[in-house]
């Protein structure tokens, strides 16, 4: 046989070798499956960094951008989650439930005419979808069109007359048009429908607090924790109701919890600007230190810092952290 023969089959065979060691469409599975196992395990750092080597192969793989977008918000990064979200559901039109947690986080982020937007797509594919109807229709609050809201929200009750979250909806859209009795009644009958539904007692509680009846709001907030003792939103409602009544012995524990659960550095630094504001300065600076080593939050942890030495009389200590944090911007 020509040697040019061996050689033609020597170089076929090496590029069969590589082609099985470097298989995209493999990898990036593989990624994700390492990354799902990460996740089973609570290991959700080394999830997210799976689910990103996965995106980095395919920035169009759909499942990646979701499953990194869950990861974040189970450690409450919020603020990387949401465009994930929306990601995630870009590279999957088809798929309802992206397009709905989307339009969710849309909502949450204050990008109401994408929400609405979105949601109007959903109700294009299909005009029953009442959680489309819904979401719709709290975009349109949020977007100070009252009527139109009420009509997508009394079409879900059309669909769904025994829908606790349509009641919601109802009641933010009452609320909003200065209806308070009817406002009061919607919300109550959401709880009636739905009595384990943490979020509709915290849409009443929300009312009752900006009607001024700050004791009611109060009892019903503790009526939510008492079903999820570890909901980010009740207890940060607790804690703020509690400063804002004078009461900061009250307001540590719901705001401890937000801080542990969510690990937020955001919730950190409300811990911490608590216990500075109620002279435990120790313990705001054992929660400072630790953000202050993190880029993300350095300057806010070292403009805080700074502030306690100045407070404490360490001008010199104050002012070279300062100077580090300017040298930083």
């Amino acid at each position: 046989m020509p040697h040019s023969w061996f050689r033609y089959v020597g170089v076929c065979l090496i590029a069969i070798v590589l082609s099985a060691c470097s298989n995209p469409e493999r990898d990036k599975v593989r990624h994700v499956e390492r990354g799902d196992r990460y996740a089973t395990e609570h290991r959700d750092e080394f999830a997210l960094v799976e689910y990103a080597s996965a995106i980095k192969i395919d920035p169009t793989y759909g499942e990646a951008h979701r499953k990194l977008a869950e990861t974040y918000e189970r450690m409450g990064n919020l603020r990387d989650a949401i465009p994930e979200f929306v990601r995630a559901a870009d590279a999957l039109p088809n798929d309802r439930d992206a397009q709905l947690k989307a339009t969710q986080m849309l909502l949450l982020s204050g990008r109401f005419d994408d929400a609405k937007a979105r949601a109007a797509t959903l109700l294009d594919k299909n005009q029953n979808d009442t959680d489309a109807l819904l979401l719709h229709a709290d975009a349109m609050v949020a977007l100070r069109d009252p009527a139109g809201a009420l009509s997508e929200v009394q079409e879900a009750l059309r669909i769904s007359p025994d829908s606790s979250r349509a009641f919601v909806a109802l009641g933010a859209v009452r609320m909003q048009g200065g209806e308070a009795k009817a406002a009061e009644e919607a919300f109550r009958r959401a709880i009636a429908l739905e009595p384990e539904s943490v979020d509709a007692r915290l849409a009443l509680a929300n009312f009752l607090w900006s009607a001024q009846r700050v004791q009611e709001a109060e009892a019903v907030i503790k009526d939510a924790l008492a079903i999820n003792p570890q909901h980010l939103l009740a207890n940060r409602m607790l804690g703020v109701l509690c400063l804002a009544t004078g009461r900061p012995k009250d307001a540590e524990q719901p705001l401890k919890v937000v801080a542990e659960v969510s690990k937020a550095p955001a919730a950190q630094l409300q811990l911490a600007d608590y216990y500075a504001g109620v002279g435990r300065t120790d313990d705001a600076e054992k929660l400072l230190k630790p953000l202050a080593s993190n880029q993300a939050t350095l300057v806010d942890a070292e403009s805080r810092l700074a502030a306690l030495d100045y407070a404490a009389g360490r001008k010199d200590e104050a002012h070279k952290r300062l100077d580090g944090i300017l040298a930083r911007v």
